[in-house]
């Protein structure tokens, strides 16, 4: 049984001991490390949560995640948060797909623990295009530099916390 106290615990504590505990360091410069949910599940949790508050605004109908079993896992959370369904994108021989059904006129948000390069999102935002819809924007866990980067070829970027080398 679920111990009350300690799941009390946890939703207050601040997100830099929640990524820690999935194997993410953003207070020093360099690497972040790599985000692993099932280090801690209870983390992931409250991670995908706060990130699905933040990217609420963006109004999206459908969540999308590109091929990495980490963020099919955050991406999960974050469309159960927002009542939405969720779908994967995938390089299939070197075309983007979609395993999985969008609703009509996708308003699609890309949920990703990384930034990803323009090219992932272009594509992305092409097949939302085909199925008559838009990509709404993009939500990280940890903004960089990269994300920066591809930041005006989105309509909105979401993150939880900033890279210190950022």
């Amino acid at each position: 049984m679920k111990d009350e106290t300690e799941d009390r615990e946890n939703r207050e504590l601040p997100l830099e001991v929640l990524f820690s505990r999935v194997g993410l360091v953003v207070s020093g410069p360099g690497n972040t490390g790599a985000f692993d949910p099932f280090r801690d599940p209870v983390a992931t949790d409250q991670i995908g949560r706060e990130l699905a508050h933040r990217m609420k605004v963006l109004n999206p109908n459908v969540v999308c995640v590109w091929e990495e079993p980490t963020d099919m896992i955050l991406g999960h959370v974050v469309a159960r948060e927002l009542g939405l369904r969720w779908v994967r994108c995938v390089n299939s021989d070197g075309l983007a797909a979609i395993l999985g059904l969008l609703p009509r006129n996708p308003r699609a948000a890309l949920v990703s623990s990384v930034a990803l390069g323009i090219q992932t999102i272009r594509a992305i935002q092409n097949l939302v295009a085909v199925h008559g819809g838009a990509l709404v924007g993009v939500g990280v866990l940890v903004g960089t530099e990269q994300l920066d980067e591809v930041a005006s070829e989105v309509p909105a970027v979401v993150s939880l916390v900033r890279s210190a080398a950022s």
